[in-house]
């Protein structure tokens, strides 16, 4: 695997992790040019481990109030209208919204989640943000845990119903985590046949 691919997997890996750094940010810490946080190593070990990344604990603790909430559904919605007319990097899209680089970077990050945008290398530093595709925009929220989700907990529920997985298109979840019943259950497969291989070859 190069080194191209081990960046984006990185890169993905960070993005369901819902890490707020610039990808600019993460090449320095991966490079060495500056520290790296706990929450990048952390991502980091999960990959070499070719364990699931899962949105961090520490992102899950954060509550937005309503009022957050509406704002940053606004930016995003202004972030997807402006890379309709350029690609742009996290700097140029920070002085369009407002907001500091590291909240514009995590909100990259969550339309990026969601299949709408995507980041690419230009020359030997330069990143930029472009459409995934030219479709009309849907609403975007924060993700925070649904309602359905916080009922199927209550009522002590093993799976529930949410909107559509960016990957498969299922909407069976686990209550316990969240995550795509069908992509779990894959998931799983291919650790067993990981395992068996690996036993097979000893």
């Amino acid at each position: 695997m190069n080194m191209r691919v081990d960046f984006d997997v990185i890169m993905d890996a960070c993005a369901d992790a819902n890490i707020a750094l610039t990808v600019n940010e993460i090449e320095a810490m991966l490079t060495n040019e500056k520290p790296m946080t706990k929450p990048l190593r952390r991502v980091i070990d999960l990959v070499i481990k070719g364990e699931e990344v899962k949105e961090m604990a520490y992102e899950r603790k954060n509550s937005f109030t309503p009022a957050e909430i509406h704002e940053y559904d606004v930016k995003m919605h202004i972030i997807l209208d402006y890379l309709k007319i350029e690609d742009l990097s996290v700097k140029q899209l920070s002085d369009i919204t407002g907001l500091d680089q590291k909240k514009t970077a995590y909100l990259c990050q969550l339309l990026k989640r969601r299949n709408r945008i995507r980041s690419y290398k230009s020359g030997s530093r330069s990143h930029f943000w472009t459409l995934y595709d030219n479709e009309i925009h849907k609403p975007v929220e924060i993700k925070t845990m649904t309602k359905s989700r916080q009922e199927a907990r209550e009522n002590g529920e093993k799976y529930y119903h949410s909107s559509e997985h960016y990957k498969c298109g299922n909407t069976l979840r686990l209550t316990s985590s969240g995550d795509c019943m069908e992509c779990a259950k894959l998931r799983d497969k291919n650790r067993v046949r990981t395992i068996k291989k690996q036993e097979s070859t000893q």
